[in-house]
């Protein structure tokens, strides 16, 4: 009996164990025999059997969507990239927002807090401001509020779900999990004539839960706390009032109606949240950590997917700034030998500056970024690798490639070399960073060269990586988690 499209893609997946294109798992069919498929195209088939199954079955499909045209196995654990189908207009609407001149009490600090007093003296009506939307995007003066809750059910599961792609929430987040549910506190809400007070907070909790979830009102709603975002573009025209209500009884998960935005709904237990920590968005993982204890055994170093062929001695680490590719490219050089290639050295060459170091990297990125977006600046900052690589026959590790043509190019030198995308949570990104100044770095630094344009295509590399590290632990844990993967996968 024939195959199924969607059965012989799962074959394939299983075998090859990494992403691949539906036209990469076609042609593998093909030298298999395993298609049978009498259409003119059947690898747009392939992906369309993928697609309508993601879409139908959301969490409980056996497939995801890792970029644009690659899919994997659920069971893979990669993070899963939402396709960009809508783009949602900023709404109409007036919000509710606070200057930063009144953010005083709470400048220095980044991140979660519990401190409710503080709050209260932020969201006092005398401090609110309110502004059309479109403008209160465009300007740095001020925090839009947001409330955002934390829903659970009679156990204490929590109620958590993926971003989908018709939201106005950033691109950074689509695609996430979530277990924050909410929006922009409208001026109505917070000055409305039946408001309920604390500016507006709970009205916009109420009303926005409603919508998302289509009828559903919470219970029992508190405030439980605060966030304070300073390290994105996106976080520092944000605070975040975070609260925790009760899904009704009557909640039935598997015929509740939702929001375009809101997709595969389920609830988890706390020690799930920590299995999947690293597939959360950030201020979801700030909850996790603020309101959970871990498990005992809770590894924070993360690799998937957990079985995988290297094939070759080269390895190229790629992620954001901080996020410990360079930490584990040091480790792996000083505790077992491997050849260390920095591309940060060879980009300083041929721009013929001097590496900067633990110092400012700010004119260093321009030059860079003037040097990588000429015609022929990945080719030869390639061939400028290659001349590093070639001076040992050892294990090699490249840390520090930030444009997709760059890898592009190794791979035409090096076929069979692995590509390793490493990400961490910003406020441990920002700790490494700071510890890099020896304290001398502050938030605004750290925000603005992490989201300077010659970092913006790392997030498109993660889409190519044949395996995804989620770096959540100290120096020893992610050394030793890294080396125990990569002796059970070395052929």
């Amino acid at each position: 009996m024939s195959k199924t499209f969607l059965q012989i893609a799962e074959l394939i997946l299983k075998e090859t164990r990494k992403p691949l294109t539906p036209q990469e798992i076609y042609k593998k069919a093909e030298e298999q025999k395993l298609l049978q498929s009498k259409g003119k195209t059947p690898e747009f088939s392939m992906k369309a059997r993928i697609s309508t199954d993601i879409k139908k079955n959301g969490f409980n499909s056996k497939f995801m969507r890792v970029g644009p045209n690659r899919f994997a196995l659920r069971e893979f654990g990669l993070k899963e990239h939402i396709s960009q189908p809508f783009k949602k207009s900023i709404p109409k609407e007036i919000i509710t927002c606070v200057s930063h001149d009144n953010l005083d009490v709470i400048k220095s600090n980044f991140g979660l807090f519990t401190d409710l007093d503080s709050l209260y003296k932020i969201i006092d009506n005398n401090n609110l401001i309110y502004l059309e939307r479109k403008d209160a995007e465009n300007n740095l003066n001020f925090k839009q509020l947001i409330s955002y809750v934390l829903l659970t059910n009679e156990k204490e599961e929590i109620l958590i779900y993926r971003r989908g792609s018709y939201t106005n929430a950033h691109e950074m987040l689509k695609g996430s999990a979530c277990l924050g549910f909410g929006g922009h506190v409208q001026s109505i809400d917070s000055r409305g004539l039946f408001t309920k007070g604390f500016a507006g907070v709970f009205d916009t909790a109420e009303r926005e839960v409603f919508e998302e979830l289509k009828g559903i009102k919470p219970e029992n709603l508190e405030i439980v706390g605060y966030i304070n975002d300073d390290s994105s573009p996106e976080g520092v025209k944000h605070l975040g009032v975070v609260l925790k209500g009760k899904i009704p009884k009557e909640f039935d998960i598997n015929s509740v109606g939702k929001e375009l935005s809101v997709n595969g709904l389920k609830f988890m237990t706390p020690t799930e949240l920590y299995d999947h920590f690293y597939d959360f968005e950030f201020w979801s993982q700030l909850i996790i950590k603020q309101f959970y204890k871990e498990p005992d055994d809770f590894n924070p170093v993360v690799i998937r997917p957990k079985k995988f062929n290297i094939n070759s001695n080269l390895i190229l680490f790629v992620g954001e700034i901080a996020t410990g590719k360079t930490i584990i490219c040091e480790l792996l050089s000083e505790r077992l030998g491997f050849h260390y290639v920095s591309t940060r050295k060879c980009v300083a060459r041929l721009i013929e500056m001097r590496d900067f170091g633990t110092k400012d990297r700010t004119q260093f990125q321009k030059k860079a970024e003037e040097f990588i977006t000429a015609k022929d600046g990945p080719y030869n900052l390639a061939q400028e690798i290659k001349k590093e690589i070639e001076k040992s026959n050892d294990f090699t590790v490249v840390d520090g490639i930030r444009h997709l043509a760059t890898v592009k190019e190794l791979k035409k030198l090096y076929p069979e070399l692995t590509l390793i995308y490493i990400d961490s949570s910003r406020n441990d990104s920002f700790r490494n960073y700071s510890n890099r100044s020896k304290g001398k770095a502050n938030l605004d630094q750290f925000r603005e060269v992490r989201f300077h344009p010659v970092e913006k295509e790392i997030r498109l590399i993660k889409w190519e990586a044949d395996a995804y590290i989620f770096n959540g632990g100290d120096r020893d844990q992610l050394f030793d988690t890294f080396i125990d993967w990569f002796n059970t996968n070395i052929k």
